[in-house]
């Protein structure tokens, strides 16, 4: 094959087309030779052909024809649903009904509802996904009580797979009903016309395309007119104490108006239970009993399997036609609805579709499948075939190929290893999900085919992928022959009873013979089961069944309605909805390896490969290279579709994804999917909900400015990106990459998905500044745990990204008929939804809303005081000030509405324009490296979010008080100051940063010693800038669990906040409770005498909570009981990480022989820089006045410092801490209780840099052995530099000596001793009794 300049034709020229079902073109080229046109795929489902390539082969090919969908080998046959219902006289049956539809998860993988009755109230919960994942969380568990329910678990036939089509469905007219369906409706239009027309008692409105809905509400109608009639009749009937009886009635009216296969359970309020079954009981629907000290107990279930675990016998199948009541006292009544039923069972359940252990209609599914190996044996032995080995495919014929091995007198053998964690392939939503699934889901042993012809046995080959990729796979492990064997006939029919196969031209062997299918697979032989013998087995395990429905392998179907006319319709559903060109062409390519399949088209390309026996899509440079190599020319006019997705990174500016989403680009397609996870945990509360509904609009009023708009669709990211690659011809993936572990593990299942359909995609890191993954491999594999050593390798990996240019001012739009394409895959494109869409049923009360529009607006304004930035130095800020007074950045950080790297680039412009600036860890941009620090470290530690097995966090016994944590969430501990902050956190999903260190330490180490785990869980809820990293890293710290380890400094949960404000004016506003308390008594109302009270018109332990504890009392226990957990944890022990600054073993002395012995010059500059900064520290502050207070640089939390934790490096970067994004605030006079902060923290609370030490945050300096010997404490200055340059007068500094009991100050101090309720230094040192630790003190202010 080559190519000339000056001979290149257009294919056209080679190759002949025609017409494919009329609308479509199909034009192709065929090699001569071994089964290399088996792997081309059919075009009817591919992008047609509107460009051109131009080839000149050396050789003309010859044309033939190739079979027709060859491309759709899986088995997914069956699409089916499992159902459950449970009656019990006591008790809740959550757990029974949960343990049931796991033995019944077989049936469908799509989605998992339940449903419970308790006191006449319904309690439901529903969610796509696996049984499992659906019902994990113990909370949801625990809400569906009831003795009554019902399940189900689903994969769709009619209807789409959408969340809202997940069962049970419920109409609350009559009664109030619930009901789970399995089968197919094959009446469904005309039903519909019938509930939207003057007929139907009401005009009922059908919310979803299911046939199960429409089911639902002919039996709700039916029970209307039965209550009607009831009523007209007067005395003679009583609708109120004859309920069951209408529902019989309206079950015979039902039954005559249903055509198809229905098995049900419905659950009826003031009836009980109802099962019943279609006349010709083509679904299975059996019936267990138990025997309780109350009397019998019901189940109801699509297989007796679901019976074993959780108690119930087995008592007979549901007769085709009956209606079963269970009343609400537990009485099963029975009837007939109607008179000619008989059972004609589906033949495919026991072929594919129920398990083995099963027992339906009085058949063991498990006999009948040994049964087919036993007939399809007698065929084998006829063949001649030499077989070494016969091999299952796992797993559903494995009693068939046992019994054929048996039979044979051959060897039994498991060549194929399957993944137990691959879903089956048959439930797979698209055809490339499932041939990725196939490769993923079995392994081919060479040890067992290497050298050997095989028998390969299989329950069923319907499509083909599954067994022509297991074909290739055995050759691949050294199979001498590979020969094929279904215990099933081939399926050349649709059924549509339930079962997915609803066209003709999806079977592999339509129109073919067993011979032709033979090569189509690849195989040295085949042979499938006769028809005769597949019914003979299952007449002789029930003689009393005389016909089975096997419309699939004999194309007659047991009901008699199903016409030509509604086959074609089915077969028009699935037909391609690509636009028609005026052609469709492959060309085939040879070369002296492999040939190769060409196909281009506007919207994308694809190359097959006879080697590989895959398919997928490439990018543009991805096909240049392929062409090039196969001496192929690209036309320069291709481009193709490409899909962005958000999920955080809500902004346009400096978004790499979006860029590379337009390169080559014809249609963009920006969307946002709706997580499951993230919107019905339960975990994000109103206010950040909200937040991010803001954000939403923003960005879709952003896209619509620029000709665009943003597409939001709902369910599970790994599931839905595959149907919208389908839905939209998507040729490129773009998104944004996440850190946090269940965004990588959302993440990689997507990228599964992805990749199963040949799609290119790309992910960008701009979330945060650095790549954590790429931080991790430059040092080592090892995780930093100090700013300092973070520092040196972020500085080792160079400057972060700069950012990105803006997109254009207009974008690639999105063509009309996208949401109509949706629809084709079972999805819908909704707007932005709305907080009672999502099922939230409170309004927001923060005053802060999302978007990028507002973020850039709020960053400059913030840092259009240059002065203000590059003087920024970690100040405290004012935590009591009455409205918020930061610029709150750090949500937007969060939420990705502004990038970390605009602002970083801002900062470092304004510092390279002044002539001195602060520096990290203190300054502004300091505060973004704290962010990037605990991104670094959240990344790449195992267990980050918990204690247990978590290698940074200190293994302390907190005692799990849910009283206690009940109290301090809602603001009703007593303390005014405490509960006036938890509830504004409340209102609005905020907090100053030094009023989370407050109640973080209250919880954990000061006063309740409750877990950090469970004020995590309460920030991670309720704070609008929440962030996984920051929030668990900054309650480590301030629990001195991780990074901070001075756990004797611990914050007054009275004396702090009469600091800032001595009048209680933050106070009255949060906790109203004592808006007249007088001054003096507002801080400790339990204090103040009767009559102020009364006259407060508030009495302590009435109206307001007495305190919970005495905090002077219960603060020195435990900081006694964490001395004690810190000596239990040695490095021997293996419970702690040495500290970075202090090597495992140091002891104080030893470090201080050190420090003595570098140059007197290093060492008096290292301690002027912590005296600086401990001065700047405590500057501004004097008991709460504040004459000129500087802003500081996150809202949410304080950022650690690194030198120990020996000096305190202000980080008002609250953002750094669980948010991480600094929060600038532009304030005209920067004083008073309005000028405090500037950065919003995202997550919690700032931990690092500020010491909770109480009202003065005095710099305490104790050489305390800590845990492991590691001596904390020593040089001010540290080793790493980071502390503030001196800006002020000079300080002495005052050398406390302190032993078991008290202090003594030296000589020459001029500094007051800590006010009563600050501090505790006595407490600090009492981890070494007989030691004296020398602490270092600022001077402390009246």
């Amino acid at each position: 094959m080559h190519l000339s300049a000056s001979g290149l034709q257009s294919i056209s020229n080679h190759s002949s087309c025609s017409k494919v079902n009329g609308a479509r073109s199909h034009c192709c080229h065929s090699l001569s030779g071994r089964r290399h046109t088996s792997f081309l795929p059919s075009l009817h489902q591919q992008c047609h052909l509107q460009q051109a390539w131009s080839l000149q082969l050396k050789s003309p090919l010859a044309a033939s024809k190739l079979p027709r969908n060859s491309h759709r080998m899986v088995r997914q046959t069956p699409r089916m649903c499992g159902i459950i219902g449970i009656y019990k006289h006591k008790g809740p049956v959550n757990i029974e009904i949960y343990e049931g539809l796991l033995m019944l998860q077989h049936r469908g993988q799509d989605s998992a509802g339940m449903v419970t009755l308790k006191d006449g109230k319904f309690i439901e919960y529903k969610a796509n996904g696996l049984v499992k994942d659906v019902f994990n969380n113990i909370k949801t568990m625990d809400k569906l009580q009831g003795n009554v329910g019902l399940g189900h678990v689903r994969y769709p036939t009619a209807g789409t797979a959408s969340v809202q089509e997940a069962q049970p469905f419920f109409v609350n007219s009559p009664l109030g009903m619930y009901l789970v369906h399995n089968g197919n409706i094959t009446n469904t239009a005309e039903l519909k016309v019938l509930l939207n027309s003057s007929s139907s008692f009401f005009n009922r409105y059908l919310r979803t395309d299911s046939d199960s809905e429409v089911l639902l509400n002919v039996l709700a109608d039916e029970i209307h007119r039965a209550h009607q009639r009831c009523c007209q009749e007067g005395v003679a009937c009583d609708p109120t104490n004859h309920k069951m009886e209408l529902v019989f009635e309206a079950g015979v009216a039902t039954m005559k108006l249903l055509k198809g296969a229905y098995s049900c359970i419905s659950m009826i309020a003031g009836v009980g239970l109802i099962a019943f079954r279609d006349p010709f009981g083509i679904r299975p629907l059996v019936l267990g009993r138990r025997t309780s000290d109350d009397g019998d107990e019901w189940c109801v279930a699509s297989e007796d399997c679901a019976f074993g675990p959780i108690g119930f016998q087995r008592v007979r199948d549901v007769l085709p036609g009956e209606m079963i009541v269970i009343t609400e006292d537990g009485q099963l009544v029975s009837r007939m609805c109607v008179t000619n039923s008989q059972t004609c069972p589906c033949i495919f359940e026991y072929i594919y579709l129920s398990r083995p252990d099963s027992v339906l209609n009085d058949m063991s599914v498990y006999n009948f499948q040994l049964g087919l190996g036993s007939r399809l044996s007698e065929r084998i032995r006829k063949s001649g075939w030499d077989i070494d080995c016969v091999v299952p495919v796992p797993d559903g014929s494995r009693p068939a190929a046992i019994q054929m091995s048996a039979e044979l007198g051959l060897p039994y053998r498991e060549g194929l290893v399957k993944n137990r964690y691959v879903g089956r392939t048959f439930i797979m939503p698209d055809q490339r999900t499932r041939e990725l699934s196939v490769r993923r889901k079995l392994n081919a042993m060479p040890a067992v085919f290497s050298g050997k012809s095989v028998l390969l046995v299989d329950d069923s080959i319907v499509r083909g992928t599954t067994m022509s990729q297991i074909v290739d796979m055995v050759r691949k492990a050294g199979a001498k022959k590979v020969y094929l064997a279904s215990a099933s006939p081939p399926v050349r029919y649709p059924n549509v009873y339930g079962v997915d196969m609803p066209t003709k031209k999806e079977f592999v062997a339509t129109d073919l013979s067993e011979e032709e299918i033979r090569k189509v697979l690849g195989a040295d032989g085949l042979l499938y089961q006769s028809i005769d013998d597949l019914l003979a087995v299952a007449q002789s395990l029930n003689p009393d069944i005389q016909q089975f429905e096997a419309s699939c392998f004999t194309g007659h179907y047991v009901t008699e309605d199903i016409s030509p006319a509604y086959l074609q319709s089915l077969e028009s559903s699935v037909t391609c909805k690509a636009p028609c060109m005026s052609a469709a062409c492959t060309q085939v390519i040879r070369s002296r390896r492999h040939v190769a399949f060409l196909l281009v088209s506007e919207q994308c390309c694809r190359v097959w490969t006879s080697s590989s026996l895959s398919c997928w899509r490439q990018s543009d440079l991805q096909l240049n290279r392929i062409a090039r190599r196969l001496s192929v020319i690209r036309h320069p006019a291709f481009v193709m579709n490409s899909l962005l997705l958000f999920r955080k990174g809500l902004r346009l500016h400096d978004n790499p994804a979006l860029l590379e989403a337009l390169k080559g680009c014809k249609h963009l397609y920006p969307v946002f999917v709706f997580d499951p996870w993230f919107a019905g945990n339960g975990k994000v509360g109103t206010n950040r909900f909200s937040f991010l509904l803001d954000s939403l609009h923003d960005l879709d009023a952003s896209f619509k400015a620029r000709g665009s708009r943003l597409i939001i669709v709902h369910g599970n990211p790994p599931d839905i990106v595959p149907k919208l690659i389908k839905a939209w011809n998507i040729g490129k993936v773009c998104f944004e990459a996440d850190t946090e572990p269940y965004s990588k593990a959302r993440d990689k299942n997507m990228v599964e998905g992805i990749e199963a359909t040949g799609v290119p995609w790309h992910s960008f890191v701009s979330h945060t500044l650095y790549d954590t993954a790429k931080l991790l491999q430059l040092n080592k594999g090892q995780v930093v745990t100090a700013y300092s050593a973070f520092q040196r390798l972020a500085q080792k990996s160079g400057s972060p990204g700069a950012p990105v240019s803006d997109p254009p001012s207009q974008l690639p739009p999105i063509p009309v008929d996208a949401p109509k394409a949706l629809d084709t895959v079972g999805l819908t494109e909704n707007g932005v939804p709305s907080l009672t869409d999502i099922g939230y049923h409170d309004q927001p009360t923060s005053p802060f809303k999302g978007g990028e529009t507002l973020a850039l607006k709020r960053m400059e304004e913030h840092i259009a005081d240059k002065a203000w930035v590059v003087q920024f130095e970690k100040p405290k800020g004012n935590p009591a000030a009455l409205e918020p007074a930061t610029t709150v950045l750090s949500p937007y950080l969060k939420f990705g509405c502004l990038s970390v790297r605009v602002f970083y680039k801002r900062l470092q412009e304004i510092e390279a324009g002044a002539k001195q600036a602060s520096q990290p860890p203190v300054s502004l941009r300091g505060q973004l490296l704290w962010r990037e620090f605990f991104y670094f470290v959240g990344a790449n530690t195992p267990n980050f979010d918990q204690m247990e097995d978590n290698p940074v966090c200190k293994q302390i016994p907190w005692e799990d008080n849910a009283e206690k944590i009940a109290a301090w969430e809602a603001g009703k501990t007593g303390f005014p100051w405490i509960d006036a902050c938890m509830r504004q956190l409340q209102l609005h999903g905020w907090m100053h940063h030094l009023a989370r260190h407050a109640v973080a330490c209250f919880l954990t180490r000061g006063d309740l010693y409750c877990p950090w785990t469970a004020g995590r869980d309460v920030f991670d809820r309720l704070l609008i800038d929440d962030d996984w990293s920051l929030n668990n890293a900054n309650w480590m710290w301030l629990s001195a669990s991780a990074f901070f380890y001075q756990y004797h400094r611990v914050y007054s949960p009275i004396t702090f906040g009469r600091k800032y404000d001595p009048n209680g004016d933050f106070v009255r506003k949060f906790v109203p409770e004592l808006k007249d308390f007088p001054a003096k008594w507002i801080y400790e109302p339990w204090k103040a005498p009767i009559a102020d009270q009364k006259q407060a018109n508030c009495r302590i332990g009435v109206d307001y909570p007495k305190p919970m504890v005495d905090h002077a009392s219960v603060s020195k226990d435990n900081i006694l009981k964490l001395k004690d957990a810190y000596a239990d944890q040695s490095p021997s022990k293996g419970k702690t990480l040495p500290h970075a600054s202090s090597p495992s073993g140091t002891s104080p002395s030893h470090t201080r022989k050190k420090q003595a012995s570098r140059p007197v010059g290093a060492q008096q500059h290292e301690d002027a820089q912590a005296q600086a900064s401990t001065v700047q520290a405590a500057s501004g502050e004097a008991s709460g006045m504040h004459t000129k207070e500087p802003r500081s640089g996150f809202d949410d939390m304080t950022l650690p410092d690194d030198s120990d934790h020996t000096h305190v490096a202000r980080s008002d970067a609250d953002g750094a801490g669980p948010s991480g994004a600094p929060d600038v605030r532009a304030d005209s006079n920067r004083t008073g209780q309005g000028a405090n902060q500037g950065l919003g923290a995202v997550p919690v609370m700032a931990g690092p840099g500020v010491f909770p030490d109480g009202a003065d945050q005095d710099d305490v300096e104790p050489e305390a052995t800590l845990p492991g010997g590691t001596a904390r404490g020593g040089s001010k200055s540290g080793s790493n530099g980071q502390t503030a340059h001196a800006s002020d007068a000079k300080q002495k500094k005052l050398d406390w000596t302190a032993a078991t009991g008290g202090h003594k100050r030296k000589a020459g101090s001029e500094s007051k001793s800590p006010a009563k309720g600050d501090i505790l230094p006595t407490q600090s040192v009492r981890t070494t009794p007989k030691r004296q630790c020398k602490l270092k003190l600022a001077p402390l202010r009246a």
